[in-house]
């Protein structure tokens, strides 16, 4: 439930992002704490920062197809449109992306507030254990465990970009 509720609130514009301070008349920096490379907003953060996205593609490689990075609602079409995903395999691609957005949120906190930096190979393996506590009461465990090996108990850490990110 925690992990749809960050996604209702990034897809609402509820978090509060730079941008969004921004629009309330709080200003903070604005640089992207996770790629500092852009400002800082939700369609940003999620999916079009080449660090979230890293993480995205190391759990669901199907996600490489896209032309240029998608933003969450393009990802949610995207699973919905895909017709060699059905059933319980898009309603798992759904709370990937759910359960990814909300340790990338964690993520960006962590860095604004705590100073704590963790690698792509860290959170991948962070969000694979989420996945893995949470997936494997399902009743299509074993099926899905097979159709996306990457979600659990991330292990294949070659797979996601080198990614250096400065720190402040």
């Amino acid at each position: 439930m925690r992990y749809s509720s960050y996604t209702w609130l990034a897809i609402n514009e509820g978090l509060k992002s730079a941008e969004n301070l921004a629009l309330r008349g709080i200003l903070i920096t604005p640089a992207c704490y996770l790629c500092q490379n852009e400002d800082e907003s939700s369609s940003h953060m999620f999916f079009q920062c080449p660090f979230s996205f890293s993480i995205l593609h190391s759990l669901l490689p199907d996600v490489r197809g896209f032309l240029l990075r998608p933003n969450l609602l393009q990802l949610f079409e995207h699973f919905e449109d895909c017709q060699s995903i059905e059933g319980a395999e898009c309603n798992f691609c759904y709370f990937v992306i759910c359960c990814t957005l909300y340790f990338l949120w964690r993520e960006r906190n962590d860095r604004r507030y705590g100073g704590k930096y963790s690698t792509i190979h860290t959170l991948c393996h962070k969000i694979s254990m989420a996945i893995t506590a949470k997936v494997s009461k399902w009743k299509y465990f074993d099926k899905l465990q097979k159709a996306f090996p990457n979600c659990f108990f991330w292990r294949n850490y070659h797979q996601a970009e080198n990614f250096d990110i400065p720190r402040q």
